[in-house]
């Protein structure tokens, strides 16, 4: 990392630098290549400056223009000085001599030592005066941090050779003192050497070596005389060691310097600069080596990184712009742009999938996908809710490194779509998001920061390419609208030009360069004749020559808006004074067609000679004003639906005044609904016979619907060719309205008629029903009460009580009859509601099947009265929601049911279920016939074969099933396994 403070090179640093080995090269001129190249510029260069000079250590380009002021205006302030026009900038003080030189634009980075000195600066020169974007500043600060990372290097590296240099002497010095039998001031030197000194044998093994070397590789003294250089040498530097030590024995090198690792004690690596003499004998034979071992493990690594940063950075470059490149050149095609964004990020980016979402209203769509996204449904995400949504809103890119624990992402998604990690990018279009850029992962932490910078740079390239695409897909429409004869004219010259001099339409071509601005370069036979010109008068003259005087001025600024660019097409109607002087009408469709650079070039024009249709059209408002006074909307319009006339009437029939409505289209207008018929159809009919007649239903100006009755008629010129339509509309809503109320009347008058029937056949069966049912027991009442009061004092008391048992048992059963016509009147007149509170269901079910109550014991089929004692299976602590007096007249209905069909109920059993209670009233009588179980609920139901045996209104089950319902639970038949019927009413759970 390099450190940035403010401070101001030493000369001798700077020399080191502009005198030393370090001088140009390497990465420093890739890196002023790659400046000069991403920001489009003539000069990039690596300055360093001493008290008295400037040199350059790195040119891409011709430097020479580049004066001293800028670069020493970087070194003095330690800041970027960023210049758009040199001529207005007061910061430079030789302002004049860089003009002179051709020097525009400039910006520049200062560049410092690892100490924080400034050595100099990173700058770029343009000869044209330039707007700096944001992305080319931060492009050159990474390119100039990039560079001090190399003047790193290398000042380590003069170090190291300056130290290295020194140690030299003062081994030669040692050497010179050892001959001279000073020993004792060699060992000093030796031992106390802040560089690694080693004496070592020609087989490797380490002879004498000092404890700067012990420092360096973590070893012992001991261990490391023990031991040879092979030994702590890097396995992949080994090869080129040994490779040296051969060369020096043979003779073919006295000296040696590289650059090696050496394995450390704890086993990491570090990097040194090893110099190696061979030692001889006074017969020139090899003695030992003198080894000198300089760690520059911090210099090497720093180097790397920054070697390594300044690749990674030029690859992402490189990347970006190859892929912007791309998809520009596909930009034409709206979709494969998409598409190719999709595929090519995940070239640039280690994902497993990518895709481009789109916003659509309040949703992003996804509109192309790459790898494991390409087959899969992609969801619609909500933008306002969705980590999409926080990327378009914030204008940020948001990376997540797991799914399953980022709150801001929908898991159930992620999960369906196999994504664990993801990077989301918003495109912007001039500012605006247009949607997001989306890479995806497999795995969780699949990115990082990196990563997340790469699709930003995507991103932020690629919206252009978009908003090129969208520019693109814009032009082609216009295009694709343009003319027969601008087609034409670009498809090929030969086809524009028979078109153009065979079109029955006037057509010209009329400059629209300044030089020669509305001149006619061309116009075909039609336009002669129109104007009354021959072509050759024509072809060279000012477009004034035909028109009107009075238009001229209005023509010229047509002409001007058209040569400034500020539209491409024109629709205009005008007058053109014709050669023997009358006036003629003309509508001109014009559109610009432009040269290679884009400036318009000419004005091709259609000329259509509509002087018969204005008289048409002014005869017709001449005769329509006949039809001011009349009560129904007049309306006339083109073939195109434009309103060419609005009569009063029409302004009181829809609210719209006939200035707002002229000149609109019609259907649009009013929301036209044609009342059982289509467009089509009418249309047809129009073109067919000429007339339509029919209703139609219209939207009024303050959004009320007014039905009108429409004649239609087409309106034809002179030759039977058809201009326009009229239309007379007369309101019938009013009518309309009436007659629907009039249909509803005798709707509801039919629904109460079948209500009446249905209450009269009710009252027929009702009377029918007591006539037989009250009529025996009544008869039976009176038989006994006559024989009571003739013969009470002479009865037995045995006959007297049977008698009156008798008498009561047909009063109860009357009762019986009496409660269930009163229960089902109720349920009829929907007067019956219910209360329901939780109960417990078993004190119910013991007190029915215990009570007193006449009701239960009923005849049987057999007529003899009958009674079983029914068995209870219910929890005691079963909660029921049920008003408490409806369940016991249900209970009590079934039992006796149960007693006159089934020979009395055998069991009652109550359960729960997840959703509901059950309560069952079971017997194990014969069951209900087949043909009685479709209507065993409805009123009056009985069995044919128990109809004459038994007793009964056939109201009973009617009535249990209302009030279950009414309870919010049911009743239904189920036969009994083994025989018998199971009447089950549910109820709700009392949870």
């Amino acid at each position: 990392m390099v450190l940035r403070h403010t401070g101001h090179a030493s000369p001798a640093l700077s020399a080191r630098l502009v005198d030393g080995h370090a001088q140009g090269g390497g990465v420093l001129d890739r890196l002023t290549r790659l400046a000069s190249r991403l920001l489009n510029v003539p000069v990039a260069v690596v300055s360093l400056l001493g008290d008295d000079r400037q040199v350059f250590l790195s040119t891409a380009g011709e430097p020479s223009a580049l004066a001293y002021s800028p670069c020493r205006h970087v070194v003095e302030t330690d800041g970027p000085l960023i210049i758009g026009d040199i001529r207005a900038d007061g910061r430079v003080r030789d302002r004049a001599e860089l003009t002179a030189l051709g020097v525009a634009a400039y910006a520049g980075f200062p560049l410092r030592s690892p100490r924080g000195e400034t050595l100099g600066s990173f700058c770029v020169v343009d000869v044209e005066p330039r707007e700096w974007t944001a992305e080319q500043l931060s492009t050159l600060d990474d390119l100039a941090a990039a560079a001090e990372s190399e003047l790193a290097a290398r000042l380590a590296e003069t170090e190291i050779r300056t130290r290295a240099a020194r140690a030299q002497a003062q081994l030669d010095t040692a050497k010179a003192v050892t001959v001279n039998g000073i020993e004792a001031r060699f060992r000093s030197m030796f031992e106390s050497s802040p560089i690694g000194v080693a004496l070592v044998g020609l087989d490797g093994s380490f002879l004498r070596v000092n404890a700067a070397i012990a420092t360096i590789t973590g070893y012992s003294l001991d261990e490391l005389l023990a031991g040879n250089f092979q030994s702590l040498t890097h396995p992949a530097d080994l090869e080129a060691s040994l490779d040296m030590v051969t060369r020096m024995v043979a003779g073919e090198a006295h000296t040696m310097r590289l650059h090696k690792r050496y394995m450390r004690r704890d086993g990491t690596p570090v990097w040194c600069m090893v110099s190696v003499v061979l030692l001889r004998d006074d017969e020139n034979r090899p003695l030992h080596f003198l080894m000198q071992m300089v760690d520059i493990d911090v210099e090497r690594r720093s180097q790397d990184q920054a070697e390594a940063l300044a690749a990674r950075e030029t690859y992402r470059l490189r990347t970006t712009i190859s892929i912007q490149r791309e998809v520009a050149a596909a930009a034409s095609d709206l979709n494969e742009a998409l598409r190719l964004i999709a595929e090519r990020t995940l070239t640039a980016i280690p994902a497993d999938g990518a895709a481009v979402g789109l916003i659509d209203g309040p949703v992003l769509r996804a509109a192309a996908k790459a790898g494991s996204l390409a087959n899969r449904e992609m969801f619609e995400v909500p933008t306002g809710s969705s980590m999409s949504g926080l990327a378009v809103r914030t204008r940020t890119t948001l990376r997540c490194d797991d799914t399953a624990d980022d709150p801001r992402i929908e898991p159930t998604m992620c999960e369906a779509l196999g994504i664990r990690s993801l990077i989301i990018a918003p495109l912007l279009v001039d500012g605006e998001p247009v949607g997001v850029l989306t890479v995806s992962s497999g795995r969780a932490g699949a990115f990082d920061e990196a990563d997340e910078q790469q699709l930003t740079l995507l991103a932020d390239a690629l919206s252009g390419a978009l908003r090129h695409a969208e520019e693109a897909e814009h032009r082609a429409r216009l295009l694709r609208q343009a003319n027969d004869a601008v087609a034409a004219l670009q498809d090929s010259e030969a086809r524009f030009r028979s078109a153009f001099d065979n079109s029955p339409l006037g057509m010209a071509l009329t400059s629209l360069r300044p030089d020669n601005l509305g001149i006619v370069l061309q116009a075909n036979a039609a336009m002669a004749a129109i104007t009354g010109f021959p072509i050759a008068d024509l072809v060279g003259e000012s477009v004034h020559k035909f028109h009107h005087p009075y238009d001229h001025v209005e023509t010229d600024g047509h002409l001007a808006a058209l040569c400034a660019g500020d539209v491409d097409t024109a629709i205009v109607s005008k007058r053109y004074r014709h050669a023997d002087g009358h006036l003629v009408w003309v509508q001109i469709h014009g559109a610009v067609v432009r040269d290679e650079n884009g400036k318009p070039h000419y004005l091709v024009t259609q000329v259509q000679d509509v002087t018969a249709r204005r008289e048409i059209d002014e005869q017709l408002r001449q005769r329509a004003q006949l039809l001011d006074l009349t009560q129904d909307a007049v309306i006339l319009r083109d073939l195109g639906g434009r309103v060419l006339y609005w009569n009063p009437a029409a302004e009181r029939v829809y609210g719209w005044p006939a200035d707002l409505v002229i000149g609109h289209d019609l259907d649009n207008l009013l929301g036209t609904e044609f009342i059982g018929d289509d467009r089509r159809s009418v249309t047809d009919a129009l073109l067919s016979d000429g007339l339509w007649a029919g209703e139609i239903d219209h939207l009024r100006a303050d959004g009320r619907h007014v039905r009108v009755l429409s004649r239609k008629a087409v309106q034809c010129d002179s030759e039977g060719n058809p201009f326009a339509i009229l239309s007379i509309n007369t309101d019938v809503t009013a009518s309309r309205e009436a007659e629907q109320a009039r249909d509803a009347a005798i709707a509801d008058l039919n629904v109460r008629n079948r209500e009446l029937e249905e209450a009269n056949q009710l009252k027929q069966d009702l009377i029918g029903m007591l006539g037989h049912e009250i009529g025996n027991p009544l008869c039976s009442i009176l038989g006994y009460t006559e024989t009571i009061a003739d013969t009470w004092d002479v009865l037995p008391a045995e006959r007297q009580r049977a008698m009156l048992n008798a008498i009561d048992r047909n009063a109860q059963l009357l009762n019986g009859i009496v409660r269930e016509v009163l229960a089902m009147v109720t349920l009829d007149a929907g007067k019956l509601t219910a209360s329901p509170e939780t109960i417990a269901v078993r004190p119910h079910l013991e007190a029915v099947v215990a009570s007193a109550d006449p009701g239960v014991r009923a005849l049987d089929r057999f007529g003899s009265s009958s009674r079983v004692q029914a068995r209870i299976d219910c929890p005691e602590t079963l909660t029921a929601s049920v008003q408490p007096g409806h369940l016991d007249q249900m209970l009590t209905n079934l039992i006796s049911n149960a007693a006159k069909y089934g020979g009395g109920a055998t069991a009652l059993t109550a359960s729960v279920t997840p959703t509901e209670i059950r309560v069952v009233v079971r017997d194990e009588g014969p069951g209900v016939p087949a043909e009685l179980q479709p209507n065993l609920f409805t009123r009056f139901a009985r069995a044919e074969c128990t109809a004459r045996t038994v007793k009964g209104t056939g109201l009973g089950l009617y009535i249990v099933r209302e009030l279950a319902r009414a309870n919010h639970g049911d009743l239904h038949y189920e036969p009994a396994p083994g025989g018998g019927s199971m009447f089950v009413i549910t109820l709700p759970r009392a949870d």
